[in-house]
């Protein structure tokens, strides 16, 4: 749904100011708007909670008897980075559900960008739709994604129900 909300606002946001750059200004109020809003989110981690937690209990008490799991179990940087960088590869090669939802992903994707190129080309140039109408036909590939993923958790629902849990 993602991928196709851009070409819908951008397409009616560069219609109406008349430039492109718009498009760019529009994002950079929306990205600023959610970083503020994450800025005022509470703290989900469990370790940095009971980081500060622990923290909060060694300032009230005037000690520091108070300490967490991952203070005794300190991983180095360099360590914890090369396990985030290579566990995708490691899981990719060594697990062939991964690796198929890779290739089905990767085609899924493309489809969806050559979209990217053929609705400008059928619409804007061939039937002489605007911009903004022409965003507004990406609508079809949304409603497309939502009735599909509906028809597939229907599917998993009843599967699931027939196996008896």
């Amino acid at each position: 749904m993602g991928p196709c909300l851009r070409p819908l606002f951008g397409g009616w946001t560069s219609h109406r100011t008349g430039q492109w750059r718009w498009i760019y200004w529009v994002l950079f109020i929306i990205v600023g708007a959610v970083f503020a809003l994450t800025l005022i989110m509470p703290e989900t981690l469990g370790t940095i909670i009971l980081k500060k937690k622990a923290a909060r209990l060694n300032k009230g008490n005037d000690t520091n008897i108070y300490i967490t799991e991952s203070d005794l179990h300190v991983v180095p940087l360099s360590s914890r980075l090369k396990t985030a960088m290579l566990r995708p590869f490691i899981l990719m090669f060594m697990e062939p559900i991964v690796l198929f939802m890779n290739f089905y992903l990767s085609f899924v994707y493309s489809l969806l960008y050559a979209t990217f190129f053929a609705f400008p080309i059928a619409f804007e140039e061939i039937r002489g739709w605007n911009a903004g109408m022409t965003g507004v036909s990406f609508v079809s590939i949304i409603v497309s994604d939502y009735l599909f993923t509906l028809a597939g958790q229907s599917v998993r629902i009843r599967a699931h129900y027939r196996s008896g849990f």
